[in-house]
Protein backbone atom coordinates (compact mmCIF):
# COMPACT_ATOMS: atom_id res chain seq x y z
CA UNK A 1 0.00 0.00 0.00
CA UNK A 2 1.10 3.84 -0.91
CA UNK A 3 2.12 6.25 1.22
CA UNK A 4 -0.06 9.02 2.54
CA UNK A 5 1.01 12.20 1.07
CA UNK A 6 0.72 15.92 1.57
CA UNK A 7 3.05 17.78 -0.90
CA UNK A 8 1.96 18.49 -4.48
CA UNK A 9 0.25 15.52 -6.24
CA UNK A 10 1.39 14.68 -9.79
CA UNK A 11 -0.97 16.81 -12.63
CA UNK A 12 -3.80 15.19 -13.93
CA UNK A 13 -2.87 11.27 -12.60
CA UNK A 14 -5.29 9.23 -10.68
CA UNK A 15 -4.46 9.26 -6.89
CA UNK A 16 -6.54 8.32 -3.99
CA UNK A 17 -7.65 10.43 -1.19
CA UNK A 18 -9.84 10.46 1.74
CA UNK A 19 -13.35 11.98 1.60
CA UNK A 20 -15.01 11.07 5.25
CA UNK A 21 -14.50 7.56 5.44
CA UNK A 22 -14.54 6.35 2.19
CA UNK A 23 -10.74 6.36 0.08
CA UNK A 24 -12.44 7.61 -3.55
CA UNK A 25 -10.08 8.14 -6.83
CA UNK A 26 -9.19 11.72 -8.14
CA UNK A 27 -7.33 13.45 -10.38
CA UNK A 28 -5.57 17.04 -9.13
CA UNK A 29 -5.79 19.49 -12.41
CA UNK A 30 -3.19 22.05 -11.83
CA UNK A 31 -3.26 25.40 -13.79
CA UNK A 32 -0.50 26.90 -16.48
CA UNK A 33 0.48 29.27 -13.47
CA UNK A 34 0.76 26.25 -11.31
CA UNK A 35 -1.95 26.42 -9.38
CA UNK A 36 -4.32 24.18 -8.29
CA UNK A 37 -7.55 25.07 -9.53
CA UNK A 38 -9.65 21.91 -8.71
CA UNK A 39 -9.77 18.50 -8.18
CA UNK A 40 -11.90 16.16 -10.34
CA UNK A 41 -13.40 12.51 -10.09
CA UNK A 42 -11.48 9.89 -11.96
CA UNK A 43 -14.67 9.62 -14.17
CA UNK A 44 -14.80 13.06 -14.63
CA UNK A 45 -18.26 13.32 -13.16
CA UNK A 46 -17.37 15.68 -9.96
CA UNK A 47 -15.11 18.76 -9.14
CA UNK A 48 -14.17 19.72 -5.82
CA UNK A 49 -12.27 22.96 -4.79
CA UNK A 50 -8.58 22.67 -4.04
CA UNK A 51 -8.60 22.94 -0.56
CA UNK A 52 -10.77 19.46 -0.41
CA UNK A 53 -8.27 16.75 -0.10
CA UNK A 54 -4.88 17.57 1.87
CA UNK A 55 -3.63 14.05 1.88
CA UNK A 56 -3.24 11.72 -0.70
CA UNK A 57 -1.57 8.54 -2.02
CA UNK A 58 -0.77 6.76 -5.48
CA UNK A 59 -3.01 4.39 -6.97
CA UNK A 60 -1.38 0.85 -6.23
CA UNK A 61 -0.60 -0.86 -9.50
CA UNK A 62 -0.50 -4.74 -10.01
CA UNK A 63 2.43 -6.32 -11.74
CA UNK A 64 0.08 -6.35 -15.19
CA UNK A 65 0.38 -2.52 -15.17
CA UNK A 66 -3.57 -2.21 -14.52
CA UNK A 67 -4.86 -0.70 -10.90
CA UNK A 68 -5.96 -3.17 -8.31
Amino acid sequence: MAKWETGKPPNEEVVEVKRGRQIIRVRAMWGRDGSLPHWEAEDRSVLWSPNTFTRWRRVPHTPSGSTR
